[in-house]
């Protein structure tokens, strides 16, 4: 009888250990953009004009000028403009030691579907509070699918 319980603890401590601490976020803006870029990208910016260069891309500037970035911390993820990929989601924020995992979902397309050439790029940005990272120095912000592959590193300085 203990054996299972045992078992269980084992199972729910490893989870523990190799997740990491989850971090809460609020979605700013989602949805298609113009961004150019075949590959994904990925924007960490901690004032306006670390955003500027790709806000044009959005079609969100006032939502994206209206933030507070004393408090938070923007992360912008762009698809690109992948035909084998379709969208994009952040699923969760993950700290682990110095370096801050957005655990990303890439929508791939049903197989049986023929896919046409897409010329948008979907994005997904999101803001977390600052105390909610509780990290200082440099910080490295992974961009990584649910699939274990890291598609883009940003190392950015947290005060």
């Amino acid at each position: 009888m203990k054996v299972p319980v045992l078992f269980v603890c084992v199972v729910l401590l490893t989870g523990c250990i190799f997740q990491g601490d989850k971090i809460l976020f609020e979605t700013v803006a989602k949805g298609e953009s113009t961004y150019p870029g075949s590959d994904p990208l990925l924007l960490v910016a901690t004032s306006y004009e670390d955003i500027i260069e790709v806000i044009q891309y959005t079609g969100h500037e006032e939502d994206l000028k209206a933030l507070d970035y004393q408090e938070y911390v923007v992360i912008c993820v762009f698809l690109g403009t992948d035909a084998t990929l379709y969208d994009i989601e952040i699923q969760e924020l993950i700290r682990e030691q110095e370096a801050l995992v957005i655990l990303t979902t890439f929508f791939e397309p049903d197989k049986d579907v023929p896919v046409a050439q897409q010329f948008e790029s979907p994005f997904h940005i999101i803001q977390v509070k600052k105390s909610g990272i509780k990290l200082k120095g440099d910080v490295s912000f992974l961009l990584q699918d649910t699939k274990g592959f890291l598609h883009a590193k940003v190392v950015v300085s947290l005060e």
